[in-house]
């Protein structure tokens, strides 16, 4: 098979895993998934490329990526909450037309080169909408309203659905530029806000990274191609993922003792050294 010619990034920063979710061991619970992900990757793409801190580096060094970068080092300022800002500053690093996959996918087919851009402007992985849209996003615009019409930016929610960014890449320079500028605003109003102090979950980060998305992407006309369409999400969007090529264990399910149990037996399986490497961390 010749392996697929998209530019593959993914990107950790370290200091948000300290407590994020509230997750035991999270750190090492993270570098088993990102290891799975990043070993089916390399079985359709050259190039795997991470974005990461110096603790990341040395962390997931171990892992086999073609090329790590300590893009995320100086993150001076940035509230440890807003844990997406890697993936604004990976993107930001790279050039269009190369595609963010976030470490908790995994793709299922090595021949299935899924990730291309069929001329449109930007490629997700699909619309939330629905029950899965209501109990997430809503609860949040009052306190994100506040915080934003107190720095000068208007917040009008006007949609009822976002974009799910679990992989997530720019074909259009603009877009991109819009994207990751109005992120970088935002997120200066909002940084050290009342909003870093809410619950885990509902999690404010879908609301600066996959609502602002949505939201620029209505109002500004670009072509999204949808990874997982429509008629999908509403019979099983899992099942339908897994039959163009991936899964995406989004959430908290890749913490869980079961699904980390999968993925060690089959990073074992794959490369026993790799195994051990990892085990000994």
């Amino acid at each position: 098979m010749t392996k697929g010619n998209t530019r593959i990034i993914q990107s950790i920063w370290t200091a948000p895993l300290s407590h994020r979710w509230n997750v035991k061991e999270q750190l090492k619970k993270t570098l088993w998934s990102y290891a799975w992900s990043v070993i089916t990757l390399r079985k359709t793409f050259r190039e795997v490329v991470l974005h990461t801190d110096k603790q990341g580096a040395e962390i997931f060094g171990k892992l086999p990526y073609t090329e790590i970068h300590t893009t995320l080092e100086n993150l001076k300022g940035i509230n440890k909450r807003w844990w997406s800002y890697g993936k604004i500053k990976a993107l930001e690093a790279e050039n269009i037309n190369t595609v963010h996959v976030d470490g908790d996918v995994y793709l299922k087919n090595p021949d299935a080169d899924i990730f291309s851009f069929d001329n449109a402007d930007l490629i997700v992985q699909m619309i939330e909408a629905g029950e899965g849209f209501y109990s997430v996003y809503p609860p949040l615009y009052e306190i994100f309203k506040s915080c934003l019409d107190a720095g000068g930016i208007k917040f009008v929610p006007k949609y009822n659905e976002a974009y799910n960014c679990g992989i997530l890449g720019f074909s259009d320079k603009n877009a991109r530029k819009t994207f990751l500028d109005t992120y970088t605003n935002w997120l200066k109003v909002v940084n050290n806000s009342e909003i870093i102090n809410v619950p885990p979950m509902p999690d404010p980060n879908v609301v600066i990274e996959q609502y602002c998305l949505y939201t620029l992407a209505k109002d500004n006309g670009w072509k999204v191609k949808e990874l997982i369409p429509t008629h999908a999400r509403y019979t099983n969007l899992n099942a339908y993922a897994v039959k163009i090529g991936f899964r995406h264990a989004w959430g908290k399910i890749k913490y869980t003792e079961e699904f980390q149990n999968l993925l060690k037996s089959r990073i074992k399986n794959h490369s026993a050294s790799l195994y051990k490497k990892i085990k000994s961390f």
